[in-house]
């Protein structure tokens, strides 16, 4: 597994995707999401104390986004209070007409009546999810970016091609 992974970093760097793992919890995942990782989920699990559930749904946000999309999923931060400020006016704008309120919380952007949040990650781009079920489980999305409107927009996409059940 050691020689399998180290060749999927190589072939990331060659690329030029260097995705350096943030923390511990992201390289687990970045792991797991290599071609043979996910054999090794019921010990990554019983290691990290995640869900095998949790740990799919990081492996997808890793796909989505790489070890910063892990992070930014598993880990609420503070930053700047005016780059807050301008991403919740372009989702404002990117809402159009729609009502409600846009919720800063953390790191975190969420139009609760959409069902759509944005996170930004350690890499400064925004991370797109969607709630799903009675819980409103955030899952992530395809589409972050450095322009939070753009994320909302791969956010709601992401929730419009999600079948709908009565």
């Amino acid at each position: 597994m050691l020689i399998d992974d180290a060749a999927h970093r190589a072939e990331q760097l060659l690329r030029g995707e260097d995705d350096t793992a943030p923390d511990a919890l992201s390289d687990a995942v970045r792991w797991l999401a290599a071609p043979a990782g996910l054999r090794h989920l019921p010990t990554v699990a019983a290691s990290t104390g995640k869900s095998p559930v949790e740990l799919r749904r990081l492996i997808v946000a890793y796909r989505h986004g790489g070890c910063a999309a892990v992070h930014a999923a598993e880990h609420p931060t503070d930053p700047d209070p005016e780059v807050l400020a301008a991403a919740a006016a372009a989702v404002r704008r990117a809402r159009g007409g729609a009502g409600g309120t846009v919720v800063v919380e953390g790191n975190r952007l969420t139009d609760p009546g959409g069902r759509i949040q944005i996170r930004v990650g350690p890499d400064d781009r925004w991370h797109p999810f969607t709630a799903s079920g009675p819980h409103r489980d955030w899952q992530s999305a395809a589409g972050c970016s450095p322009d939070p409107a753009a994320a909302y927009g791969a956010a709601l996409a992401a929730l419009r091609a999600r079948p709908q059940y009565a």
